[in-house]
């Protein structure tokens, strides 16, 4: 038998355990940390260089270290190897590591990497970033390892989520897992996206019966147009032909103001001269070249916009100044040889702007032939003779072309919506006004936006009854899928929007393409009277989500206007933004109104200058919408505050509305108001606030 010598040294103790390197000094030295206890372990030189060196990224690797204590329990590294994931003895320390966690999974070929998924999805620290960078090596397919955690913890399914989505980074996850992001947690802003770009990248791995799945109710609408494009044939293909035609639609109605203005020739201030030319034989105020120079330069924009359009067209009004025919006298342009064109400008008023409508129409013109002569509405900038230039007031304004309308528009409208619903619209040849959604756009302005419509209802008529296909189905306007008679209306449609879509289908029965903008208009305010006689409140909100475009936006990008604008959504320029302008003041026309009065109203009628009058219980006749007629005494411009509403603006004694604005009631070139005068006599102008209205008891007359 041996006995122990008492003079030698005892042989210091070591144990196994996995460590994360901390740092590493300048000298080549470092020190770790251990994985579990936390304790501090020095590494020397030696064992910095059996890791491959102080400058092979070190900190944060997972290491296997055989450590010792020294006679003070500080810990050294007498062994250091960077941890692998087939090893077993590593798989049992990082068990160990992990503190109270069963190693009951199933190892397989890298039983390492069962006990790193559970380091990494521990709160954040240092050991959990080792452990994604210890799994993040070539070969291991970590959403496979995944699958066992998965099935055997459900209540760690989360985690696991949130751990793939670091692993994975800016890559595509695999689509199974997408899946699951999304079923796990619908609500997360993340998991559709995520979904979304899983299937581009791996479209082959659509999985079987998908297009059924009940999830894609609760998709939002990007989403399911990014799908779409993947499962619905010749959707991308249509949806960017129709955001195509959108924006070239509104490109070719803007013109520059300033160039515009700069590229007026001597003839067309020559001609300007003669327009304003003073029977008492004194020069013109130069105000007055100015409108008559505006009005020259928006001819030239019309031209140019219908020349555009792939039209011959012809400067009639130029032929004023040789007086070689008489034909300037009903025409300023002539279109392909066969249309004469009349162009009424407006210089927008100072709150109207693109709604003003005070235009200098006198009458629906006819050529020598008799044939009706087209009216085309341009809106420009208010301006100035500065040095003999034509300048605009407001820099960067632009000229827009608002559209074309005629006689036979117009009496084609009258004939189709008078009497429906108990309103009544009214025409006259002495138009002094047209209402801004008079206007739209010639046949040919619309050919790219209709052969884009032609191929989306195609599209459209071929969808398979699957979820997928309704809800991206869902992504076209309501408003739209009823005009073209493929879906009548959702049960999660309220009884308003039932009522809404049921007649727009029945208006439009048998049309192809879309309405335009002025049908629409009349459409809006037939729907106001058939709710009113019905017993209903006119609700905008709810009828605002029926033209929700969300394939237009999807394709327009999040950033631009037209993607949330209603005339756009349905193909319709609207530049002027009527209908929503209209939808909103019949709203606040019906909540002002009291039920009494509103359900009693009678012989409402739409006045040809876009005016809405009804009689009263009392018999007396009143303005239910209207704009203000007046001028702004103090800038001597048109003052053209709107909308007026009923029951938000003072009533006059006439029966008109007062403009909180300007205080007038009455446009003087229709009738003259004894009230206004003794107001404007009494006390003018009123003290008002900017953005503000004058007292009550002012407009009164109290």
């Amino acid at each position: 038998m041996t006995t122990p010598d008492p003079m030698r040294p005892k042989r210091p103790s070591t144990r196994r355990l996995v460590a994360c390197i901390d740092t590493i000094k300048p000298r080549g030295f470092g020190f770790a940390q251990a994985l579990g206890s936390g304790e501090s372990i020095f590494l020397n030189e030696g064992r910095v260089r059996e890791l491959d060196g102080p400058g092979a990224g070190l900190p944060g690797m997972l290491v296997t270290m055989t450590v010792v204590a020294d006679a003070q329990g500080r810990l050294s590294a007498a062994k250091a190897a960077p941890l692998r994931l087939d090893d077993a003895e590593a798989a049992s320390l990082l068990w160990s590591a992990c503190g109270g966690v069963v190693a009951d999974l199933a190892c397989d070929t890298l039983p390492a990497v069962a006990p790193l998924l559970v380091v990494a999805m521990a709160p954040a620290g240092t050991a959990r970033a080792a452990a994604l960078r210890a799994l993040a090596v070539p070969g291991t397919d970590l959403a496979a390892r995944l699958e066992l955690f998965w099935e055997a913890r459900p209540s760690w399914r989360r985690s696991l989520l949130a751990l793939l989505g670091q692993f994975q980074g800016s890559r595509a996850w695999p689509v199974a897992w997408a899946v699951r992001g999304v079923e796990e947690e619908p609500e997360n802003a993340e998991a559709w996206p995520r979904l979304c770009a899983a299937l581009e990248a791996q479209p082959r791995d659509w999985p079987a019966g998908f297009d059924a799945w009940p999830y894609w109710d609760q998709a939002d609408a990007a989403s399911i147009q990014r799908v779409g494009l993947l499962r619905v044939g010749n959707s991308r293909v249509a949806g960017q032909q129709f955001a195509a035609a959108i924006v070239e639609q509104r490109r070719r109605t803007v013109v520059d103001a300033e160039a515009l203005f700069h590229a007026l020739t001597p003839d067309d201030h020559a001609l300007a001269a003669l327009w304003c030319r003073r029977q008492d034989g004194n020069e013109p105020f130069p105000a007055e070249v100015a409108q008559m120079l505006t009005a020259r330069a928006a001819e030239k924009a019309a031209a140019a916009y219908l020349g555009g359009l792939g039209l011959a067209v012809a400067d009639v009004a130029i032929e004023q100044l040789a007086g070689s025919s008489g034909a300037w006298q009903v025409m300023d342009l002539n279109v392909e040889g066969a249309h004469g064109v009349d162009v009424k400008n407006i210089r927008r008023s100072k709150y109207g702007r693109l709604q003003s409508s005070r235009w200098k129409v006198k009458r629906f013109k006819r050529d020598a032939s008799g044939a009706p002569v087209l009216l085309c509405g341009v809106s420009s900038p208010h301006t100035k003779l500065q040095y003999g230039t034509l300048q605009a007031q407001d820099l960067g304004d632009t000229v827009r072309i608002l559209g074309v309308t005629s006689a036979g528009e117009f009496a084609g409208l009258r004939r189709a919506f008078s009497h429906a619903g108990g309103i009544t619209v009214r025409t006259g040849e002495r138009l002094l006004e047209l209402p801004a959604w008079a206007w739209d756009y010639p046949a040919a302005h619309y050919r790219q936006r209709d052969a884009a419509l032609a191929q989306l209802r195609e599209v459209v008529a071929g969808l398979p009854p699957t979820r997928l296909a309704e809800r991206w189905r869902r992504g076209l306007p309501a408003v739209l899928l009823a005009l073209w008679g493929v879906a009548p209306p959702r049960p999660d449609h309220s009884p308003a929007q039932q009522r809404f879509l049921r007649r727009s289908a029945v208006a439009w029965a048998g049309r192809q393409h879309v309405p335009r903008l002025a049908w629409w208009a009349l459409f809006v305010l037939q729907a106001w009277a058939q709710e009113r006689a019905e017993g209903h409140r006119f609700d905008r909100d709810a009828l605002l989500p029926l033209f929700d475009n969300p394939l237009l936006r999807f394709h327009l990008g999040p950033n631009h206007a037209a993607g949330t604008s209603l005339g756009p959504a349905l193909g319709v320029d609207d530049p002027a933004e009527m209908l929503p302008m209209l939808l909103r003041a019949l709203h606040r026309l019906d909540a002002a109104l009291p039920p009494p009065q509103r359900l009693t109203l009678s012989n409402v009628t739409v006045l040809f200058n876009g005016v809405l009058v009804g009689t009263f219980p009392d018999g007396r006749r009143r303005t239910l919408l209207a704009h203000c007629g007046g001028r702004l005494p103090d800038l001597m411009i048109d003052c053209g505050h709107r909308p007026l509403v009923y029951g938000e603006q003072v009533s006059c004694a006439c029966g008109r509305l007062i403009c909180p604005k300007c205080g007038t009631c009455t446009d003087t070139r229709y009738a003259v108001c004894e009230a206004q005068q003794q107001r404007d006599e009494a006390c003018w102008p009123p003290v008002v606030e900017q953005g503000g209205a004058a007292p009550m008891a002012f407009w009164q007359g109290q």
